[in-house]
């Protein structure tokens, strides 16, 4: 383990018990958004590097990380929202550019991510929490704010420009009132929808 990329500080992205065992298998150094340092220090991970958006910082001669922008948030109590940074990443090398958005809402950043690292060989971008279109919970709709579901994250994949995009951020926490299969199955329609392969966006099962 090189370096460990923290996207922001929600309990389910910043889990001190993972650091703590990525630690103990003697990761070196993490990557995280401005003002998250003192918190992964408490996992034992002895390196962190502080970033703002659009910051880069390097990992080896040939390889670089930048902090690029997300439409999300921070909390990880009812006191402290919004008093750290967020944001996705994107990692360059010799094989090309590889997008991490974090959590994210969709929006034009994805448009100027593009712009800026174009081309973008392989996006990881999440699907869910959404909500369904046979429901009328109006109380999902904020989700639309923070969260993509597989309809905007497939617009993301093409505004990127990714020659490949992976789902992630799906069939893990209940965060929304889609179910199990929501995500994966939506993906699958909007991709029909959009005429675009199968292959270009895909749902990896867990663990895969």
């Amino acid at each position: 383990i090189d370096v460990v990329l923290v996207s922001h500080n929600h309990y389910d992205h910043l889990d001190l018990p993972t650091l703590e065992r990525l630690a103990e298998k003697g990761a070196p150094r993490a990557i995280a958004p401005l003002a998250n340092r003192d918190l992964i220090r408490e996992s034992g991970i002895p390196s962190v590097d502080e970033l703002d958006w659009w910051q880069s910082v390097p990992v080896s001669p040939d390889v670089t990380v930048t902090l690029v922008p997300a439409q999300h948030f921070s909390a990880r109590t009812l006191w402290d929202r919004n008093r750290t940074l967020w944001g996705g990443f994107v990692v360059s090398g010799p094989a090309g550019n590889v997008f991490y958005s974090g959590d994210t809402g969709y929006g034009p950043h994805f448009r100027e991510i593009a712009r800026r690292f174009s081309p973008i060989r392989m996006a990881l971008l999440p699907i869910s929490p959404f909500r369904p279109r046979q429901s009328n919970d109006a109380a999902a709709d904020h989700f639309s704010v923070v969260h993509m579901g597989p309809a905007d994250a497939v617009q993301a994949h093409l505004d990127l420009g990714a020659g490949m995009s992976v789902a992630a951020h799906f069939q893990v926490f209940q965060l929304g009132t889609d179910g199990f299969d929501d995500a994966v199955n939506e993906l699958a329609a909007v991709l029909k929808e959009r005429d675009l392969k199968t292959d270009a966006f895909i749902a990896p099962p867990p663990g895969q």
